[in-house]
């Protein structure tokens, strides 16, 4: 089925409204990074407006809220009339809980982009699935940004500033950044598609349920995951495989994929990837480290937007994403 729905182009006074569908803001820190990202947006021009999971604390257990409070805090964004976007603070855990209880016939209606990565990907995917609204893994705003880091603060406004180009309608050419990851091609090569995923888990996840799976064919697949063993990152990759999506993509970007050490059991991230290529899809062009979205170092996160549900073209030699259209109307 060939989508057409896309959200409005943001620009100067347009409003967004910030949510917490997962975690609450600040968990399991302060939330200082929140007035940062909060400031930088209304310094853009934009006007901000704050959901219930962010005003009020309404915690329950490491989540913002109740499923149900959750639910409703998202609902109402794509209800009111004079929001034009929806900005996530954080991930972690608990999108997947929230699924069930959307309206996707009143989100279709009211289409509007849903901004996150990390555990709102189960979000997007299934919105996506539903109704073929695009969506952008981005920055969060109380996750990507350390008080008082010049280096963190400026990495943060690169990524921001590219979110928003691509919010205005422009369709930038993503490439590998100077002070980012060094790219590895897995196999080479160039390939167009719509672009699905986003974490791993947080988008393998939804696709064991009936109502939201998404047709791989002729996608364009990215892959990033928070620091994980080498042994649960490659069981998700091949269950990824099995189920028959991995094989049947045109592309694979694997955005920065942190190993952890502890109880490491040999091998790595790298060569779970090229074992993957080599037996699910061996001619798909792909590489790894695409600045997104759980990589970095001790200044924080490198989140480069990655936008999920329009075309764009790999060219996996190069590292780069093409925009082949715009990603709003």
């Amino acid at each position: 089925m060939k989508y057409s729905l896309k959200p409005p182009k943001l620009k100067e006074g347009s409003t967004i409204m910030v949510v917490a569908p997962s975690a609450p803001p600040g968990y399991p820190g302060n939330g200082a990074s929140l007035s940062i990202g909060l400031s930088y947006l209304k310094k853009r021009g934009f006007r901000v407006t704050l959901g219930d999971t962010i005003k009020y604390a309404l915690n329950r257990w490491f989540h913002s809220a109740t499923d149900e409070a959750r639910a409703r805090d998202l609902m109402n964004a794509f209800l009111r009339d004079d929001v034009d976007a929806v900005w996530c603070v954080r991930g972690m855990s608990g999108a997947v809980r929230v699924i069930r209880l959307l309206d996707y016939d009143v989100i279709k209606e009211h289409p509007k982009v849903i901004i996150g990565f990390s555990d709102i990907t189960a979000i997007q995917t299934a919105v996506y699935a539903k109704t073929g609204l695009p969506s952008l893994q981005a920055p969060m705003l109380d996750l990507n940004v350390t008080p008082n880091d010049e280096v963190s603060l400026s990495r943060f406004r690169r990524d921001m500033d590219m979110a928003l180009t691509i919010l205005s309608g422009e369709t930038p050419e993503l490439k590998p950044l100077q002070d980012g990851p060094f790219p590895r091609v897995i196999t080479p090569g160039k390939a167009s598609g719509t672009v699905i995923g986003g974490n791993l888990l947080k988008f393998l996840l939804p696709q064991a349920i009936p109502e939201f799976k998404i047709n791989p064919e002729g996608k364009v697949l990215f892959i990033e995951e928070i620091p994980i063993l080498i042994h649960r990152f490659d069981e998700y990759l091949v269950t990824l495989g099995m189920m028959g999506i991995l094989n049947r993509v045109n592309a694979v970007v694997y955005g920065e994929i942190p190993e952890l050490q502890q109880w490491q059991v040999g091998g790595s991230i790298v060569e779970s990837i090229i074992d993957a290529a080599r037996v699910f899809n061996p001619n798909a062009p792909s590489f790894m480290n695409y600045p997104c979205c759980h990589g970095g170092d001790q200044h924080g996160l490198n989140t480069y937007p990655m936008p999920l549900g329009i075309n764009v073209e790999v060219n996996a030699d190069e590292a780069t994403v093409l925009l082949k259209e715009p990603f709003v109307e």
